[in-house]
Parts: C-alpha cells; structure tokens; sequence
C-alpha cells in the first residue's frame, strides 16, 4: 500500500511540473511580462530567464516518471524550487498584496499569488513524505536495479529541444530612450485628479466644455504655454488602417488593446461613447492579436478605430502591468496615462480640456 502511495505521488508530482510547464508557453510572452512586472528580470534577460524555468519545469516533471536519482536529485530538486517559488510568492504578498495573476500556470489558470502559494505548500507536503520514504533506487513501477543517469539526461535534452525549438527566443524591441515632459510643462497645466467628484454624466460632456470661448469685450486671451515638441514611445508606429500618422504632430489618443481582453473591450466602448459625445482627438489603437479577431473586438466595443496589428515583443514593452493602455499625447509630450483601474471618463475629458 505504501508503494502504491508513492508511485501515486511521484505520478503526481510528475505531471504537476509538467502542465506548469506546458502552461508558461501559452503564450510565452505573458509569463515574460509577468517576470518583468514582479523585477525578476528584464526585457533583455527575460527571453533566457522564462525559458530556463520552463525547461527546468519540464525536466523535473519528466524525470519523475522514471526511477533513477529520485531520492538523491529529483525530489530534493522539486522540494528546493517550490520553496524558492514561496519565498518569492511570499514577498511579493507582502510588498504587493494579493493581486493580479502569479504566472504559475500562465494565462490557462490566472492564480493570485496567495492561491499559488496555498498550492505550493499543499504539493510540499507529499513530496517532503515522498522523500523520507523513498527506498533507493525508487519505487517506480518498474524499479531500476543501478541507477543511471541515461534517461534523465535524455529527458533533459528533450526538454531544451521542444522549448527552444517550437519557442525560439524573439527579443523584445524596446523604444529608444527618449526626452520627457518636463515638470514645468507639466505644471503649466491644471492637474486633474482622478478622484475629481461630479454629478455630471461623462456622456454629458459636450464639446462645448472644452472649446476655449474669447470673451467678446477683449482682444486677446493669455496664452497657454505652448509645449517643446517630444519623439514619444510611439514616435516608430506610422501605419494605422493603410494610413500614414505622425502621433507626435498635434493630439493625438493612443490606446495599447489586447485583441481578446475584456477589459480593453470595456475601455474601448467608454472611448467610442466618449467620442460621440465630445470633441475629442483622433483615437489610434495598438493592438496585440491575430487579425480575424479585429471585427468581433469592434462589434463587442461597438466603435471602429483606425488601428495597428503589433507583435508581443513591441506591445508588452509599452505597457505598464496589462492592457489596457490610455495615452494623451499632445506635441510628443504624455499628458495622461492611464490603465483600466484609472481610467475616468470625466477626469480623461478634463484632462483634454485643461490642455487645449
């Protein structure tokens, strides 16, 4: 009976590592981004960082469905990983909280790090059992009589085969650096706060309140400084829908969408209601996805833009934590910036207003 309990918990850890594994690539890019996002690495490192853990997981997860060096590598291995993994989780609970998804089993199974962390320490358990019970040389179904290294050293060579040859590594464009809007530009314009309490419907916004009048008993009205044009993050995107666009003449909204995100669906119908209701500038989008899923996204968002189908490797770089992204942009200069959680109708047509 007891061998059996074994044979089951090697087949469990087994296939555990595995599917974590097989999870991270799908897609790749995402687990990528969340490493980056935690400080684990890069965008220069994490192309090799990601994909050494996944072979990592692969290996271990392999090597568990044969009966060599159990005891002596595979399980200790599993057992200082996760514990390596809750460390991190544990950190990261603490300086951040509990939110957003871990990137333990990628974009199949979005986990919030104390959730992983509950699992981590639930599959410590048994391995922690496997490995004070184990008999040398295993308790596989078919116990090896030496132990040879010979078939976990093929599951390694396997392991960095499928990862580095299905999933070669594509490094991440990042833009060149470029000048900032200075505070004092920044200061000439009348901060809007996110926070900024109104009764009015930001659908009742009307182009009126963000036309500047002249009164009729002057001549002339003070001028608003009047920005040093800037090469923005997104100086290098010119095609949008067979048109060219220089984004860093005049205003501009730039928005950074995911094809198959729901919250940059949602975004997207508050910009196109924005939109009917207000004089706002023309909206360019960036998106992240395949092509077919460009009219189902519009329908759902029930607006048309004038858009840019990006790789992962441009579009992750231009982010903050997840799409979506909102940018202002007036001369080259980011006068607002937001993400889903501060994304404000109101404060977003304010902040145009104060500008003009």
């Amino acid at each position: 009976m007891k061998r059996k309990i074994l044979i089951l918990i090697q087949i469990l850890a087994g296939c555990l590592f595995i599917f974590s594994g097989v999870a991270k690539l799908t897609p790749i890019e995402t687990f990528e981004q969340i490493l980056v996002r935690q400080g684990l690495a890069s965008w220069e490192s994490v192309v090799y960082l990601s994909r050494f853990i996944i072979i990592i997981e692969l290996f271990l997860g392999l090597s568990f469905f044969q009966s060599s060096y159990i005891k002596k590598i595979f399980t200790p291995a599993a057992i200082g990983l996760l514990i390596i993994f809750s460390i991190h989780l544990t950190y990261t609970i603490i300086t951040e909280g509990s939110k957003g998804n871990c990137g333990c089993f990628g974009q199949l199974i979005v986990m919030t790090p104390l959730e992983a962390l509950i699992k981590n320490i639930i599959l410590l358990i048994p391995l922690v059992y496997l490995y004070f019970n184990i008999e040398t040389p295993g308790v596989n179904l078919t116990p090896a009589k030496r132990e040879s290294f010979k078939l976990p050293a093929a599951y390694l060579v396997i392991s960095l085969l499928a990862v580095m040859l299905l999933f070669p590594i594509k490094h991440y464009e990042l833009p060149d650096a470029v000048q900032e809007t200075t505070q004092v530009e920044r200061d000439s314009l009348i901060e809007v706060q996110t926070d900024d309490k109104s009764d009015e419907p930001a659908a009742d916004l009307k182009t009126d309140i963000i036309t500047e009048q002249k009164p009729s008993n002057e001549t002339e009205i003070e001028a608003k400084p009047k920005l040093e044009k800037k090469v923005s993050v997104f100086a290098g995107f010119k095609e949008f829908s067979g048109e060219t666009v220089d984004l860093d003449s005049g205003e501009k909204i730039v928005a950074l969408f995911s094809l198959d995100c729901e919250d940059c669906m949602e975004t997207a119908l508050k910009i196109g209601e924005l939109m009917r209701a207000n004089n706002l500038p023309a909206v360019y989008v960036l998106f992240l996805g395949e092509q077919e899923q460009v009219a189902d996204f519009f329908e759902a968002a029930q607006t048309e833009f004038k858009y840019q189908i990006i790789p992962p490797q441009k579009f992750f770089p231009l982010i903050g934590n997840f799409p979506p992204r909102i940018v202002y942009l007036k001369e080259g200069n980011i006068l607002g910036d937001w993400d889903y959680d501060t994304f404000d109708e109101h404060a977003f047509i304010e902040k145009i207003k104060q500008s003009r």
